[in-house]
């Protein structure tokens, strides 16, 4: 399988889990856990792996819904969900340094220093979400 990119929109209890990589050029910004594939993995797997070394969420990659797929300049994207019914504990960074927080849809929203390309995925469904909450 080729190699693609991956991200994952998780929705728990305390609400929805972030990540900062300061290791990453600047502007920092805040995004979905995500990352590359590697050789051999699925998306969904990829999904799974990038979750767990970003913030230490364990699932399966059945347990993830596909919300996006595009072909970008030489790779495909896929943005995955996945709902907890309970809130699990992250790490305290990921295993590159990362820091890990949660938000509510609703600050997502309105975070100037969330990633424009998640952002510009994310919006829509996040503004279904908070319009269905309020």
């Amino acid at each position: 399988m080729a190699r693609c990119a991956v991200a994952v929109l998780v929705v728990c209890p305390k609400g929805i889990p972030l990540v900062l990589d300061p290791s990453k050029p600047r502007p920092l910004f805040w995004k979905l856990p995500g990352g590359k594939s590697e050789e051999g993995e699925t998306p969904a797997e990829a999904g799974v792996r990038e979750l767990d070394e970003e913030t230490g969420i364990k699932t399966l990659p059945k347990s993830l819904g596909l919300l996006v797929k595009e072909y970008r300049h030489d790779h495909e994207y896929f943005v995955f969900s996945a709902k907890l019914e309970e809130t699990p504990a992250l790490r305290w960074a990921g295993e590159e340094g990362e820091k890990i927080q949660f938000f509510s849809p609703k600050e997502i929203l309105e975070m100037p220093d969330f990633f424009p390309p998640h952002r510009q995925i994310v919006e829509k469904i996040l503004s279904t979400f908070c319009a269905q909450s309020a």
